[in-house]
């Protein structure tokens, strides 16, 4: 079912609006459609890494700017635009970090090869969750309900086996 549901977002045709016919605000839609398909990575390839929020609850990107020139856009006109959006993986967390007023102000990220974290401002942020039930970072996985249902399976298939092999060793002892 994730899977289809990835494909099926996957496939959406999206498109930027202009919030009204005034020539400033058809421009501002434009540029912004433009920083969108201007990206090192497709916008299917985001909306897929932003849908694993499904699994584990919620997903991190780090918004990673560029300065649009010849070398690295399509839109060469020296405006800053995205250059990606970053996947933090929800195993890299190490901590998440409130304001006084209970406001998520960011997140301390494990960095590979180091025994210290980095703080990422949530100014810096992508953040996708799947609930925001007390303000909660990391939502809730839309698997959770499963888990009960597959740990006893797995369980079961596990006691079976091993039933299956004493079955065997048993009935080889007989011949």
């Amino acid at each position: 079912i994730l899977f289809v549901v990835q494909m099926l977002c996957r496939s959406v045709a999206w498109k930027v609006e202009a919030y009204s016919k005034d020539k400033k605000d058809i421009q501002n839609a434009e540029f912004v459609l433009q920083c969108w398909e201007d990206m090192s990575h497709t916008p299917q390839d985001f909306i897929s890494e932003a849908l694993k929020m499904l699994d584990y609850g919620f997903s991190i990107f780090e918004i990673v700017y560029k300065k649009r020139d010849d070398s690295n856009s399509n839109f060469p006109d020296g405006k800053i635009g995205w250059r990606k959006f970053a996947t933090r993986s929800q195993d890299s967390l190490d901590t998440w970090t409130f304001d006084d007023e209970g406001g998520i102000s960011g997140f301390n990220q494990w960095v590979q090869g180091s025994t210290s974290s980095v703080f990422i401002p949530i100014e810096k942020l992508l953040l996708f969750r799947t609930s925001s039930y007390k303000n909660n970072p990391e939502g809730v996985s839309v698997l959770r309900k499963c888990y009960r249902s597959w740990y006893l399976k797995k369980h079961i298939e596990d006691v079976e086996a091993i039933d299956i092999v004493r079955w065997g060793v048993w009935l080889g002892r007989l011949s």
